[in-house]
């Protein structure tokens, strides 16, 4: 059974979700951040985390393969990831300090054939990263990025286009106050 707000309600996801705007920075040669911004329907505001996060997960704005150049709708798939196989429970919520921590680290570690980030595009990340950083928030890292970025089997891989990507990193925020919801995903080829 599952606790999806759709399937309780019979309501298409769509109706949950709607989408603001997506972002994309390309952060060097192998490397983009991405930012989509949606707002959830303010009736739903006060649903338990895990039933928006599974919410989110079925909707259409969540399912998307996608690359350091390119993203496309392609429903059943979530970045590296099969839909299938992303639960609720692989959202682990962290503080903002945690976040901040993780995000610069990754963010600023060498990777292998990859340029630093230049100056001027760290300024835009910083920039981008201190508006989301907002009282009543609560922040949610994808545990299944660790293992898939540490994964050097490839017949370990979800989906056929996941070997494209090197490191996949994504962290979202609901904000309940403003009923915004933003997931800020790293991709490195």
């Amino acid at each position: 059974m599952t606790n999806s707000i759709s399937s309780i309600f019979e309501l298409d996801t769509s109706q949950l979700y709607y989408e603001n705007f997506k972002y994309k920075l390309t952060l060097h040669h192998h490397g983009t951040l991405r930012l989509l911004s949606l707002s959830f329907n303010k009736r739903f505001k006060k649903l338990d985390k895990s039933i928006k996060l599974q919410n989110l997960k079925e909707s259409d704005h969540y399912q998307e393969v996608m690359f350091n150049h390119y993203s496309s709708f392609m429903g059943g798939y979530h970045g590296p990831f099969m839909i299938k196989n992303i639960s609720s429970g692989n959202f682990i919520e962290i503080s903002m300090e945690v976040f901040l921590n993780n995000f610069y680290e990754i963010l600023l570690s060498p990777k292998a054939n990859t340029p630093m980030i230049n100056r001027n595009t760290l300024k835009k990340v910083k920039k981008l990263i201190n508006s989301l950083k907002a009282e009543n928030s609560f922040i949610f890292y994808l545990n299944k990025c660790e293992i898939f970025n540490i994964n050097t089997n490839p017949h370990n891989y979800e989906h056929e286009w996941s070997h494209a990507i090197n490191q996949f990193h994504e962290f979202i925020f609901f904000n309940d106050k403003t009923s915004e919801v933003f997931c800020l995903y790293l991709i490195y080829e």
